[in-house]
């Protein structure tokens, strides 16, 4: 190919591009504007500079006709270059007399909006018989109506008619067709709808805190306004500002939204705290919660010491203390103290207690429910007198326990009678001294102390001395007794006899007092020899 021919073909298809694209662009331009493009410059491939299609270089087919007029008819309403509403007619080009035969009557909504209240009307005249149609019509005279309503944008009704020629004359049925376009404003509808759910812990402990959470929610449509979480508290139940009564504002929820609120609150006793919450808003909307329960317990600790009354001083006592929960709670961290009397010695202790300063203490853990924990703690008393052992629990969240238990320690009051001749022979005529010793080896003072000394026939009392007064008569020598003995304490009487007469004889002496329950007998054997 030459380059002549590829120039004339290059110039060729760029005339061809021009063309197209100025068509297509201008019918998109056309049909921007909302407006329908006349039928009768349609397939124009040719556009002014204000894309306004020129004419036809060859003329549009012809409308179907005959002799009688046109049998097939297209009107666009209200105008063509406005279009809204087109109807279109197809019938026969001919018929037969008195042979039934059907047309079609089409509308079409052409605009992009709704057209409301379509009613078609088709005039008959004389020579035309009408026998039915669908849908059937509203029939006055030779005039038939249809009510066809509300077009959407696009949409389409066709109606067939049916009837007959009664004559050689022309069939002449003119349709006309009329709408309104509604000026429709909308309004939204919404429901919103409200929903509560209150939670609570199962379980707390008096001391504990109790938070209660709220979670509202809007479950329907449109904004819930002024949405307030309302929540009356039991008496005992109370919040941190100490009151009954939770009121939260909330405000707006949207659609769809929820939002949680926690309040914390405190009992004031042991039992069972539930109450239903209520969230309301305007408009009347209202929701409540189901009914959660807090059961709050409280551990309880009861505590018994047993010990003796009295015991005797240099001996070991021991005390066991038991300790119970008698609550509903667990106690946990539970201590038990026990103190130690000032003057003991020799501490044991069980159960891994620990001796600290002037006190036991045991760290006994947790004590379940109806559980008891027993201890034991002993010592040796040093000194007489009243002891208090006092002993003292404690735990979490539980008032404390206290037992104390008396112990009288006593002194022994145990003396001891002593008696010795300081010589063992003894010439008849010549003087023997006795020795009476007495000494408390005991823990307590011995009182009211009496010592009697017995002479034989061979012996006359010749003196004494001592601690108290002495008295002789017929050969017995009573001592005047001694008030008070104190532990570690002794006292010494001298009895002077003479010998009158050669033999083995016995010096015998008695001792009695407040605190010996019979009398202590001592004698002592001396040789009398002339």
């Amino acid at each position: 190919m030459s380059r002549m021919s590829k120039a004339i073909w290059i110039v060729v298809l760029a005339g061809m591009v021009i063309v197209l694209s100025g068509c297509y662009s201008c019918r998109s331009h056309w049909k921007a504007k909302g407006r329908q493009v006349p039928p009768e410059v349609a397939y124009s491939m040719y556009w002014d500079k204000d894309c306004v299609p020129l004419p036809l270089a060859v003329p549009p087919p012809p409308i179907p006709s005959t002799s009688c007029g046109p049998y097939v008819v297209s009107r666009t309403y209200p105008s063509t270059e406005a279009g809204m509403i087109k109807l279109e007619k197809t019938m026969p080009d001919q018929v037969q007399v008195n042979a039934g035969f059907d047309y079609s009557i089409r509308v079409t909504n052409l605009a992009e909006v709704v057209v409301d209240d379509v009613k078609v009307t088709e005039n008959t005249e004389g020579n035309f018989k009408f026998s039915e149609s669908d849908p059937p019509a509203d029939i006055q005279g030779n005039q038939l109506t249809w009510s066809i309503g509300a077009l959407a944008p696009g949409g389409t009704r066709e109606i067939r008619v049916s009837g007959s020629a009664m004559s050689n004359d022309c069939v002449k049925n003119c349709s006309k067709v009329s709408y309104t376009i509604p000026a429709c404003g909308f309004i939204k509808v919404v429901q919103p709808l409200l929903g509560l759910v209150k939670l609570a812990p199962p379980r707390k402990t008096l001391c504990d805190d109790i938070p209660l959470t709220y979670v509202v929610k809007n479950r329907g449509t449109g904004d819930a306004t002024n949405v307030e979480i309302i929540d009356e508290l039991q008496g005992e139940q109370m919040t941190a500002e100490g009151g009954n009564r939770i009121s939260i504002a909330v405000g707006t929820l949207k659609a769809g939204e929820s939002k949680e609120y926690t309040v914390i609150t405190r009992a004031q006793r042991t039992g069972t705290f539930s109450s239903k919450a209520m969230a309301r808003a305007d408009a009347g909307l209202r929701a409540e919660s189901r009914l959660p329960a807090t059961i709050v317990s409280q551990s309880e600790l009861q505590i018994s010491k047993a010990g003796p009354d009295r015991e005797y001083l240099g001996r070991k006592v021991n005390y066991t203390i038991l300790l119970k929960n008698t609550g509903d709670s667990p106690a946990t961290d539970t201590v038990l103290e026990d103190k130690v009397p000032a003057g003991v010695t020799s501490i044991i202790v069980s159960d891994g207690g620990i001796v600290a300063g002037d006190k036991v203490v045991w760290n006994l853990g947790t004590i379940g429910v109806g559980k008891s924990k027993a201890v034991s703690v002993s010592y040796v008393p040093t000194m007489a007198g009243t002891y208090t052992a006092k002993a003292t629990a404690r735990a979490t969240c539980a008032e404390g326990a206290t037992v104390s238990v008396d112990t009288m320690i006593e002194g022994v009051a145990a003396i001891l009678l002593e008696v010795v001749d300081l010589s063992d022979l003894i010439e008849v005529g010549h003087n023997e001294t006795y020795l009476v010793t007495v000494t408390n080896q005991g823990t307590k003072a011995d009182t009211n102390i009496r010592i009697n000394c017995f002479l034989e026939d061979t012996m006359k009392f010749v003196s004494s001395t001592g601690e108290t007064q002495t008295q002789a008569t017929n050969g017995k020598i009573a001592f005047q007794p001694l008030d008070t003995l104190e532990p570690g304490d002794k006292a010494t009487w001298k009895v002077v006899v003479q010998a009158m007469g050669a033999g083995d004889v016995r010096f015998r002496v008695t001792m009695d007092s407040d605190q010996l329950t019979r009398n202590v007998v001592e004698t002592e054997a001396t040789n009398f020899y002339e």
